[in-house]
């Protein structure tokens, strides 16, 4: 809970206000549906009605079925037409497949896959699975394992270019089929994603894969892999079929929805050659439960028009809206979308904070104007962005060139006080994140010729955009020497200050360090707060830390384990981390609270508000004293002009809750996390 007060002066309480604190645990309750049975008749009725739709459905939308009945249609030959063998290294020539006349999931015959101890598979090149723009597929089947004791059988779909080159990152799977002492036909179901501009047909390729090249690490060094000699799968009724277009959208940028709007959730269709199709959108908060739901009739409006959902009566939280595509009782597609409802501020008018920041990953400069949104939103105005990392240095001229420096000046020109972040060698990804530190140290340690131009090819063009470059990843760093650190800080100011009278250098430091470098070498130690650090620890080595170094001292608070906490308590703890960072008197970074989905939308996480709600309160104030005496709960003050705001939390508090009779003068409301308003009730006395 955080209160507001008007003023710092009389606060002299007119009665008491009761106040319940939120417990840092929380309950989860088990709901049970108890259907009664229905009429018999009306029953099935309905099945059959809802397998008809289904039918209907998929003949509507089915590109291509393999049922391997070629004979009639003339192939005589023993393969069926266009399935080709593949042959890459670990696949031997001698391996086989054809037509089973006596085997079928429906009726004979199958296309079987004999393994011989080897591995083996076919793939289809013909041109009936031609595709259409912007539109996914789904591949199903079944696969009758034969004697797959450790071999396994599956199935999967890629797409293909006009070339016949395959689109190696659209290559999707089947699960694994065998193993189990089970030879029944198995259904197996491949989702692809949009197929791309380039996409011509789709590739469908059958697989029996001995275990070591399934399994290729699931043995130790000295067991000897086991094979299955007279074995191999049947594959049958392989169906392709073309998802309806549809999408499931949030009219304001980012997936956040400010207190003005806009506040709409969209829905597009893009064909209706299915008449057999039903949508339902469901809205679930961050608990789980159903908040609403809501019938999307799914047919075609003119020129892409959505149908929308308003959200505007929701009250500020997280939610996730689902789309189903339903034919029948079949789910045909899904589309799913987080959004944020955000609560109005409290200081509308102010300025933006710094003293509060974000840790942008790499994706941001392909979002630039969504990122700026969402910072917009959460009222911060200090970023982090990589400069070196796994990526390699895209060189002037480059497209990726052009959209990184429009994104950092975006930034700056926006307000914003950067931090330049080299996180490792430029383009390493082979050594592991937690090491790329030590790497990057080593290495500017070592030959200067290796690295210098790299350094000054990063730094020259950005020389006036940032006001911070930092040695290492917002991470708890790998034990370094300290010589060898300074002596890497050393030389990159050293080639720096060619292009930057004073470089100011900031080195990430684990908190649990007793010392850190002092201002002669660094202008700033950036506190890496691993998951066991308690708060309480956090602020005392801020403090210390601030009265014993000279450099400047910040903070990096990381999510907290998911499986370690309940929802509330995770969300409560990690607030409680940065109230006391900033108490403490440091400047505190988070990591980027949103993430880009597969569909390259934005999907807010629930730190997203938590952190907006601290910046609009607390923002840059100057942090006050700890108020004492009250039973149990922590009480920090924040002065920000003729305004005193006081974050209060009961970290004893049981898993119910408990109530607390508080002074609290002329505060009149209490603030969640969330910024959700609570006007404070009074008791006579």
């Amino acid at each position: 809970m955080i209160a507001r007060f008007s003023s710092r002066t009389g606060r002299s309480a007119r009665s008491p206000r009761r106040v319940s604190t939120t417990a840092l645990k929380a309950t989860c309750a088990l709901a049970v549906l108890v259907l009664a049975p229905g009429a018999p008749l009306a029953a099935q009725e309905t099945a059959t009605a809802s397998r008809s739709a289904a039918s209907t459905s998929r003949a509507a939308r089915l590109v291509h079925r393999f049922d391997f009945n070629e004979r009639p249609l003339g192939n005589l030959e023993d393969l069926p037409k266009y399935w080709e063998p593949l042959r890459p290294a670990g696949f031997p020539h001698y391996t086989r497949g054809g037509f089973d006349e006596a085997v079928g999931h429906e009726a004979p015959p199958s296309f079987h896959l004999a393994s011989e101890g080897r591995n083996v598979a076919f793939q289809y090149n013909g041109p009936e699975t031609r595709v259409r723009l912007n539109t996914e597929y789904r591949v199903v089947g079944y696969i009758r394992p034969q004697s797959l004791r450790h071999a396994r059988a599956c199935l999967s779909a890629h797409f293909v270019d006009r070339a016949g080159r395959p689109i190696v990152e659209t290559l999707t799977r089947s699960p694994f089929v065998g193993g189990s002492g089970s030879d029944e036909w198995t259904r197996v179901v491949i989702d692809l994603p949009q197929a791309p501009p380039e996409a011509y047909t789709i590739a469908v390729t059958a697989w029996v894969l001995q275990r070591d090249m399934w399994d290729p690490g699931g043995w130790r060094p000295w067991e000897i892999p086991r094979r299955d000699v007279s074995a191999g799968a049947w594959f049958d009724d392989i169906a392709l079929y073309a998802l309806p277009r549809v999408a499931l959208s949030c009219a304001a940028r980012g997936n956040v929805i400010p207190p003005d709007g806009p506040f709409d959730l969209e829905i597009v269709f893009s064909d209706s050659e299915d008449p057999g199709l039903r949508g339902l959108l469901t809205i679930v908060d961050a608990t789980g439960n159903v908040v609403e739901t809501h019938p999307v009739p799914v047919t075609m409006r003119a020129a892409g028009t959505p149908r929308t959902v308003s959200t505007a009566h929701l009250p500020p939280g997280l939610y996730r809206a689902r789309l189903d595509i339903v034919a029948g009782d079949e789910t045909v597609v899904t589309r799913a979308i987080t959004f944020a409802r955000l609560a109005p501020l409290v200081h509308p008018g102010a300025h933006p904070v710094r003293r509060l920041g974000v840790v942008l990953q790499s994706d941001a400069y392909d979002h630039s104007e969504t990122v700026l949104a969402l910072l917009r939103h959460q009222r911060v105005q200090a970023a982090k962005v990589p400069l070196w990392g796994d990526r390699p240095l895209c060189q002037p001229g480059e497209r990726a060139c052009a959209v990184r420096d429009a994104f950092f000046q975006a930034l700056v020109k926006a307000g914003f006080a950067l931090t330049g972040v080299f996180e490792g060698i430029p383009g390493d990804t082979a050594t592991p994140r937690e090491e790329r530190l030590r790497a990057l140290v080593e290495w500017l340690g070592g030959d200067p010729a290796a690295w210098r131009d790299r350094l000054a090819m990063t730094v020259a063009p950005w020389a006036s955009l940032f006001q911070t470059w930092q040695l290492g990843a917002d991470r708890q760093p790998p034990h370094l020497k300290e010589e060898g650190l300074i002596l890497a800080l050393e030389r990159m100011r050293k080639v720096m200050a060619d292009y930057i009278s004073v470089p100011r250098l900031a080195v990430v430091q684990d908190i649990t360090r007793e010392r850190g470098l002092d201002g002669r070498n660094v202008a700033e130690l950036v506190l890496a707060a691993g998951p066991d650090a308690s708060p309480a620890f956090l602020g005392e080595r801020i403090r210390t830390l601030q009265t014993s170094q000279t450099a400047r001292v910040s903070t990096y608070i990381p999510p907290l384990p998911e499986a370690s906490y309940t929802r509330t308590g995770r969300l409560a703890h990690w607030a409680v981390r940065v109230l006391e960072a900033r108490h403490a008197g440091a400047d505190v970074y988070v990591p980027q609270p949103w993430r880009i989905g597969t569909r390259n939308d934005v999907q807010p996480d629930e730190t997203y508000l938590l952190l907006r709600t601290i910046a609009d309160l607390i923002g840059d104030a100057k942090p006050g004293p700890v108020v004492p005496g009250w039973d149990g709960v922590r009480a920090l003050a924040f002065y920000r002009g003729d305004e005193a705001v006081v974050a209060l939390w009961d970290p004893q508090a049981p898993l119910e809750g408990r109530l607390h009779t508080l002074q609290l003068g002329r505060a009149d409301r209490q603030y969640d996390l969330w910024g959700r308003a609570t006007t404070l009730p009074e008791e006579e006395t």
